[in-house]
């Protein structure tokens, strides 16, 4: 038994002599320790836990809730072995407090470095899409290392020796240093680009006349693209999409379900356009496999998700290099006004998506002015009854047998309307306060917001958000939305 003990520790000594082989046996421990995370139900992200911690009602936060999602540890460890990568850092051991300190240092002053251009005598600043990002980069991967903190001292995959090794100090300590550097993200400054119809259409035209010549992953891309402008589905959930999640109408018109979709939540988009449903309908009949986008790799067994979105993303960059823009953005808690160079990524699509439904839902409402709230209501009750269909249908076919499945079922319970409804009741206590300050004993009671936030807030529930805030500060296109709304304005 001992000698075998010895040959076994010499074999792993031998393994991770390379420093190559170290850093492959370290991002495997590191997957593991995320794996035994997610199992025992670890969380570093729950604000409601971290408050209770404060009240003293719970001990600690380390297990209120459900944790995090599954595709939460898969961006940790994603993380945490980009920030390995880029520190040069071979094992886990070597993440210290000091080496922490010094990438946020890095990431602030590359955040504080824009690009200054001169023209016709003026000054501007720059803020490439590597600047813009070094905000969320730093809160990620801050969050990221946190959570791995958390794994080496709540599980036992590191052993109880090497948790006494490593220390990566107070990580909160950085984050406070990159609130006192003004490194905020900045409001509507996303660098991905909101392109317009035009160059959307010559996007595809360029793909379509590469996959003529290329491989068939030069056509999905082509695919991919239109099928995210069609749907407003985010990549990630794209490329995991399954033939089972479309449901053909009688009346023709079709239901695309993104399944776990961001935050866990389940929604319905109706899709009604005649030539939608048929490239639709296409596009799931193309081939035999499960998933409506599936790559091979060259030994002929299937691509992992992120490795075929990773070269997808390549595929469109390659045809839409030239097509950029500029906007103007306020960082929050910083005074000044940046203008930002966005750039296409995959996420493009979902952007053009969400303007070209905004001004669809808006040219409804207006069509007809003496029916307004009734077309309104008409759109809500669509919406609804539509998710309360998908919820029956799962329901029906998938009985609730554990917790998972309770959770998973009530991600899918119809909240648009009721949402809607919030938003108000908001707006009218609103409308109370003001009147209250101004005086007045009466004041304006709405049935439904203005017809521009109607438009927003049903644009939004096809997004996934259910906030007209954010249609405003990251998916419109705000030169063809006054130019719209100016029209009916007339």
């Amino acid at each position: 038994m001992s000698k075998r003990k010895r040959k076994s520790n010499r074999f792993y000594k031998n393994k991770v002599t390379k420093p190559e082989e170290k850093l492959k046996a370290t991002l495997n421990k590191t997957a593991e320790l995320f794996k035994k995370a997610e199992r025992q139900k670890l969380s570093v992200k729950s604000k409601r836990a971290e408050k209770l911690v404060e009240e003293g009602k719970v001990k600690d936060h380390k297990h209120i809730g459900k944790g995090n999602k599954d595709k939460s540890y898969k961006r940790y460890k994603t993380q945490v072995k980009s920030f390995i990568n880029e520190m040069g850092i071979s094992e886990i051991k070597e993440i210290t407090p000091e080496i922490i300190s010094k990438y946020v240092d890095k990431e602030i002053k590359l955040f504080n470095t824009p690009i200054i251009i001169e023209q016709d005598g003026e000054k501007t600043l720059v803020y490439p899409k590597e600047h813009l990002s070094a905000a969320d980069r730093l809160n990620r991967n801050l969050t990221s290392l946190k959570s791995l903190q958390l794994a080496i001292s709540e599980t036992k995959v590191l052993g109880t020796g090497n948790k006494k090794e490593i220390d990566f100090g107070d990580i909160q300590l950085q984050r406070n240093k990159v609130k006192e550097a003004k490194v905020f993200r900045a409001k509507g400054g996303s660098a991905w680009h909101n392109p317009t119809n035009r160059e959307m259409r010559t996007i595809k035209d360029r793909q379509n006349k590469k996959a003529k010549e290329g491989n068939y992953l030069d056509q999905m891309a082509a695919d991919f693209v239109r099928y995210e402008q069609i749907t407003g589905a985010r990549p990630m959930n794209a490329v995991e999409q399954t033939k089972t999640n479309f449901i053909k109408n009688e009346d023709g018109s079709m239901i695309v379900i993104h399944e776990d979709d961001k935050g866990g939540k389940t929604r319905p988009v109706l899709i009604e356009k005649p030539d939608e449903v048929k490239f639709l309908e296409d596009l799931i009949g193309k081939h035999d496999d499960f998933k409506v986008f599936q790559g091979w790799k060259k030994n002929g067994g299937h691509m992992s998700a992120e490795s075929l979105l990773k070269r997808l993303g390549e595929k469109v960059k390659e045809v839409s290099e030239d097509i950029k823009g500029e906007k103007k953005v306020t960082v929050k808690g910083n005074e000044q006004v940046f203008t930002v160079e966005t750039r296409i990524t995959l996420h493009s699509p979902r952007k053009n998506y969400g303007t070209n439904k905004t001004i669809e839902y808006y040219e409804y409402i207006m069509k007809s002015p003496r029916e307004t709230e009734k077309r309104i209501e008409e759109k809500l009750n669509k919406l609804h009854q539509m998710e309360v269909k998908i919820y029956e249908k799962f329901k029906t076919e998938n009985p609730v047998k554990n917790k998972n499945d309770q959770e998973k079922l009530n991600a899918m319970l119809p909240r648009s309307k009721k949402k809607y409804e919030e938003l108000v009741r908001k707006q009218n206590a609103r409308n109370k306060n003001y009147a209250k300050k101004k005086g007045n004993k009466t004041y304006k009671t709405v049935k439904h917001l203005s017809n521009e936030e109607v438009a927003k807030y049903l644009a939004s529930c096809d997004l996934g958000h259910h906030r007209t805030d954010v249609i405003n500060d990251s998916y419109l296109d705000h030169d063809r939305w006054n130019k719209v709304v100016a029209k009916y304005k007339k």
